[in-house]
């Protein structure tokens, strides 16, 4: 079973177990009933000795999930079953006892802890395709693919996106920022990285502008938590004099906030945080909306 989010780890590990097989056969969990599992489970095929069965999302279906649990070891000896699931839930006994009989996969999606693991990868598989990126573009290309989970404020760097984008800058003859810029939008996290930029350089019309995109294209929630974190980070530098210390911010995003930090004082840094905290205890009991609370805090560094 290969289990988790990361869809490209988990394409490369299907594509690895399914190399050199004559017959392979890919089938979604929810166009399967009850005969077509059994057939496909204990089956023989008459034109193939030995098969490989890619099964995706079977765990969606309870009942069919709860007969996969039954029927795994009357699995046709010529019969490979790969499991592709996103999310099972591990606490229900048909789940327990397909585990038993799988060898477990995980391709979980990389988060900020990854960021040196993805850069590595990154550098490798761009070099495989005659590419030769810098530091700092690697570094650039892992922060503007940051995307949202589905919870609120959390943040995964997409390997697939990165995938994508190599693939797209193998054409060229040289990698270049401009190009990394044109086939790898900005994240989130450096759309508003260039907010901050705007509101410390008190640029209030920059500042509308680029407030009126992020209300059309956004999540309030996850806005007003990435620029916050954004923000607690300046301010743990501004505190720390400028010396990243043990606060464990990557290189890339610490040439960021120590330009911004030296444009804070340590009064301004303390009020705003503080009116960070109030706004979001004040959404949270829906005294405030989610855009009201976001622009009330950015406007505040504009104001300082």
């Amino acid at each position: 079973m290969i289990l988790g989010e990361n869809t490209y780890a988990a394409e490369q590990e299907l594509q690895r177990l399914a190399a050199g097989v004559a017959t392979v056969e890919r089938y979604e969990g929810s166009e399967l009933d009850e005969a077509k599992l059994s057939d496909i489970l204990r089956g023989m095929s008459l034109f193939a000795s030995e098969r490989t069965v890619i099964i995706t999302r079977l765990s969606e279906q309870k009942m069919l999930w709860e007969k996969l649990a039954l029927w795994i070891d009357d699995v046709a000896p010529e019969v490979t079953v790969i499991l592709r699931e996103s999310s099972i839930d591990k606490r229900l006994k048909s789940t327990k006892d397909v585990l038993k009989q799988t060898k477990l996969i995980t391709a979980e999606q990389w988060t900020d802890r990854d960021t040196r693991a993805a850069e590595e990868w990154l550098g490798k598989l761009m070099k495989d395709r005659g590419l030769a990126p810098t530091r700092a573009q690697l570094a650039d290309m892992i922060q503007r693919a940051h995307a949202p989970t589905a919870r609120p404020g959390s943040m995964v760097i997409d390997q697939m996106q990165l995938a994508q984008a190599v693939a797209a800058l193998a054409v060229l003859d040289e990698v270049s920022d401009e190009s990394i810029a044109a086939v790898l939008p900005p994240a989130r996290g450096e759309v508003l990285f260039r907010l901050l930029d705007k509101a410390i350089d008190r640029d209030d019309a920059g500042v509308q502008t680029m407030l009126s995109q992020l209300h059309a294209n956004e999540d309030p929630y996850l806005a007003f938590a990435g620029v916050v974190k954004q923000w607690l980070q300046l301010v743990a530098l501004k505190l720390a004099g400028g010396a990243s210390g043990d606060l464990a911010i990557h290189p890339y995003v610490l040439g960021r906030l120590q330009s911004q930090a030296k444009h804070v004082s340590q009064v301004d840094a303390r009020a705003i945080t503080q009116l960070a905290a109030d706004l979001d205890a004040r959404m949270k009991i829906s005294e405030v909306t989610p855009w009201e609370g976001f622009d009330r805090f950015v406007m505040a560094i504009v104001l300082r």
